[in-house]
């Protein structure tokens, strides 16, 4: 049987294949409304996601940011995955609806009416990435429920992380004090092995190496990159 073949028997039901493809529909019926958050989300937020990917080129711990939808949707799989074989948990519709809809207005206002007020900060803090998390919790709790929300709660949190105003205004400092002690550790190493060649030049983190063959001398300057603290918190991420 030719695989074009055995694609179209799969929906082949005695009464036709109209009738085969509305029972495998019926059979696949809760990752409906999934697909269809999911190309909601692509379509609202495009831009919002081009631009992210933006990020790969930079040497910054906001190179990783974009790859956490990916991680998001891969979990959000297995966790569904997980539970295929349990029944369907009970639902509360006025509740989900109650908690659901400020979670989306929410979303819907990151994106339209806090640009009027942030100005030109909107694209430096970013605050339409937060808005997509948003838009993914509130349409998780409206179309299955709280609980699959709380289920999907490490899925969701990964859309969250990837807000850039998290590591700009709340991990700055964090990441500035993993460069500076990797600063104190080369300069305790420099000063105990200057038969190296190495000298400090032109204050902490900036270092000069002396080729032994007289050669041009290669600057070397610390900074996130250099320290390893990118790696640290792409590796922390995953």
């Amino acid at each position: 049987m030719t695989p074009a073949r055995f694609k179209l028997d799969r929906f082949r039901h005695p009464d036709g294949d109209l009738a085969g493809l509305r029972a495998w529909l019926y059979d696949h019926r809760r990752w409906i409304p999934a697909v269809a958050l999911v190309v909601a989300a692509l379509v609202a937020y495009h831009y919002t996601l081009v631009t992210m990917f933006d990020y790969l080129v930079l040497d910054t711990p906001l190179a990783y940011l974009p790859l956490l939808p990916l991680f998001a949707l891969g979990l959000a799989y297995f966790t569904v995955w997980r539970y295929r074989g349990t029944p369907q948990p009970s639902r509360d519709r006025q509740l989900d609806l109650l908690v659901g809809i400020p979670v989306l207005a929410v979303a819907a206002a990151l994106i339209t009416i806090i640009p009027t007020i942030a100005s030109t900060y909107y694209w430096t803090d970013r605050a339409d990435v937060l808005s997509l998390a948003f838009f993914a919790a509130g349409g998780v709790i409206v179309l299955y429920g709280t609980t699959w929300f709380w289920r999907l709660r490490s899925a969701l949190l990964f859309l969250v992380l990837m807000w850039p105003a998290l590591y700009l205004h709340v991990l700055a400092g964090v990441m500035q004090n993993f460069t500076d002690a990797t600063n104190g550790a080369l300069a305790a190493v420099v000063q105990r092995f200057g038969a190296l060649g190495v000298t400090f030049s032109g204050g902490e983190g900036n270092l000069m190496l002396q080729p032994l063959h007289n050669g041009a001398p290669i600057f070397i300057n610390v900074g996130t990159a250099c320290s390893g603290a990118n790696s640290v918190l792409g590796f922390a991420l995953i």
